[in-house]
């Protein structure tokens, strides 16, 4: 544990230095944020294979190569606001329509869930009768919201941003598994069996997660 943090804290540095008095902006945070994970995962490969953190560490960064012209391109981004808007724009209309699409498909579901439930079905219907659309909906929701720009925080990287739906549709289809299992056989211990399991699995993702998130606050300038 010690050592990842140690080792998070120098590529953190590294990258701080080389994308020096460049303007913060989306485009910035996820370059850093691909980088991020990139060196990390080539120095954990190297210290696995016998390598100490240190030599680890440099191979890594020498392995990546010249970052200057990238660095330069990002400079010029940041100088150009009407790239930026077009970008924040584009960004902006794709995380609307998967919030709006997100709602839609979980108010459908629940709707068709009422409507199964007054045709006097069996409650393990109508749970499962809405269940697939309740999932992608809240799904898309989360990955929508994640991925948002705002004006206090930048979006967050879109691989992470996916863990955390991937962690919470695990823990609600946990939830769902044990209400269709309780209805289904009217046994408390399968419920529980059947729910236990995805969410120990959803909720330590998201515990993860949530312990090693690095600050999206955006600077005051």
């Amino acid at each position: 544990m010690n050592q990842n943090k140690t080792l998070d804290r120098q590529i953190q540095i590294y990258l701080n230095r080389q994308f020096e008095g460049i303007k913060e902006t989306q485009h910035l945070f996820d370059t850093k944020e691909e980088l991020f994970m990139n060196l990390k995962e080539r120095s954990m490969d190297l210290i696995k294979n016998g390598k100490d953190e240190e030599e680890a560490f440099r191979d890594a960064i020498a392995s990546m190569g010249n970052l200057s012209g990238l660095a330069e391109e990002l400079r010029q981004y940041g100088e150009d606001p009407v790239k930026q808007s077009i970008h924040s724009r584009a960004q902006e209309r794709i995380s609307t329509m998967g919030i709006i699409i997100g709602v839609l498909l979980t108010i459908f579901g629940l709707f068709n869930s009422a409507i199964v439930f007054f045709m006097h079905r069996p409650p393990n219907v109508v749970v499962g009768s809405g269940f697939l659309f309740i999932m992608l909906g809240i799904a898309l929701i989360t990955y929508s919201t994640l991925t948002r720009e705002t004006r206090s925080h930048f979006a967050m990287h879109k691989i992470r941003a996916l863990l955390y739906t991937v962690a919470i549709s695990t823990i609600l289809f946990g939830f769902f598994s044990s209400a269709f299992s309780y209805f289904s056989t009217g046994k408390v211990y399968v419920a529980i069996a059947a729910c236990m399991v995805f969410v120990l699995i959803g909720l330590g993702l998201y515990l993860y997660l949530t312990l090693t998130e690095k600050t999206r606050l955006k600077e005051n300038k």
